[in-house]
């Protein structure tokens, strides 16, 4: 028999309706007021809006579709959608209100949000749906002076049969709300992801055999260094002491000897290849800014779409690093046309990714799922990349254009 069991709600997980509470919850003193878009701060009794984020899969958090796809007992006064930020609808966020009345430090007892028959077809979303759904749940909430942690129980007691050949059943959608203290303090709220089952164990580190392999490897490259160059020095002086890059090379030459030459001839696609050189720079250095922000503390649970956001933002704001390196090593490479490198440099990854991105958004529309990005949050998308990373990378290839000398191997090349 299949069970038609509950969406857990606040259920920041894939098991199956995503939702959330709006911000961080705390209680402030009798005298002090409730400032609900800045702090987020309650009093006894004030009303606790519940959002719905979406519904998906456990087995792939990918997959991810609005909450009220399923037939859900919707609000009486309609559904409300939240203005979201562009890093949360790239997440694929898409926060509706639910009927579910939440008081601040008030418990509820079973309380009935809805009655439903349900239809063939309603019971056919909920059989077809790869999300697990519910009918009843408990919902735990600990608090000291804040609110710590939600946690989300289904009731196994209250199911019903959705299998094939059983007659649309009538369910009876519910919920139970229970505050409880604790002693865990607001600031280690978080840790309680690192608890989480499906996250990797913690590991001690141990510092003493990192540094002891560090160091080892370092001496044996040292070492491996000091060999090569001992060995390498007659044969490094001979290639380097001729001015006169042209020259014919020695006809004794073997084994490596014989693509010395052509180590630093300059490659064949020098527009394709400084293009190429400038976007890994800009990878680089986006990664680099992504790791520092990440370690002082800008991404955290809670922050839903900041990393997106990060993303977006700094790929156009590090634009100017890979027109710089393009156009500098393309002026090295002895390039003439360097409004063409600077083009490519700007379609050499935006390029695919448009094809890519409007094949999948395509997918993702057609299946209705909230991964298809809404034409607002592209033609957001499009501006920055049309008013910020083109003109930061043409700036950067001028730039780097006139700010490099020209290209001096370290020893003679082939020129032909």
């Amino acid at each position: 028999m299949a069970r038609l069991q509950r969406s857990a709600l606040l259920l920041a997980l894939a098991l199956g309706p995503w939702l959330a509470v709006a911000g961080d919850l705390a209680v402030d003193r009798p005298q002090q007021r409730r400032t609900l878009l800045d702090s987020h701060r309650y009093q006894e009794k004030d009303p606790v809006p519940l959002w719905a984020a979406k519904t998906g899969p456990f087995t792939n958090p990918s997959e991810t579709y609005e909450f009220f796809s399923l037939p859900y007992c919707k609000p009486a006064d309609g559904v409300k959608w939240k203005t979201l930020g562009m890093g949360e609808v790239v997440d694929a966020n898409r926060m509706a209100s639910t009927p579910y009345d939440l008081a601040f430090r008030s418990d509820r007892a079973d309380t009935v949000v809805c009655k439903k028959a349900l239809t063939e077809q309603e019971v056919a979303k909920f059989r077809d749906s790869p999300a697990l759904v519910v009918a009843a749940c408990r919902v735990a909430v600990a608090l000291s002076m804040v609110v710590i942690e939600i946690n989300v129980l289904t009731d196994p007691a209250r199911v019903a049969d959705i299998s094939e050949g059983a007659p649309p059943p009538t369910v009876e959608f519910s919920y139970s709300v229970r505050w409880t203290p604790t002693t865990v303090a607001f600031g280690d709220r978080l840790q309680r992801y690192e608890r989480f089952p499906l996250n990797p164990v913690h590991l001690e580190i141990h510092w003493f055999s990192i540094i002891n392999s560090c160091v080892t490897v370092l001496l044996l490259t040292g070492f491996l260094a000091t060999i090569l160059a001992r060995v390498l020095k007659a044969d490094l002086v001979k290639f380097s002491r001729s001015d006169d890059p042209g020259a014919p090379l020695e006809e004794d030459e073997s084994g490596w000897k014989y693509v010395h030459g052509d180590a630093f001839r300059f490659p064949p696609h020098r527009t394709l290849f400084c293009a190429f050189l400038g976007t890994g720079t800009q990878a680089l250095a986006l990664a680099a800014c992504i790791f520092a922000l990440s370690l002082v503390g800008v991404f955290y649970p809670y922050n839903r779409g900041a990393l997106f956001t990060a993303l977006i933002l700094l790929y156009a704001l590090t634009a100017g690093v890979a027109g710089y390196v393009a156009g500098s090593y393309y002026r090295q490479f002895g390039g003439e046309d360097w409004a063409k490198a600077i083009v490519a440099t700007v379609v050499v990854y935006c390029g695919p990714f448009f094809g890519m991105f409007t094949f999948l958004n395509t997918v993702a529309i057609v299946y209705r799922s909230t991964a298809a990005l809404p034409f607002g949050t592209i033609v957001i998308i499009v501006l920055i990349w049309g008013l910020v990373t083109i003109p930061l990378t043409v700036c950067g290839g001028i730039a780097g254009k006139n700010a490099r000398s020209d290209f001096n191997a370290p020893c003679r090349i082939h020129l032909d």
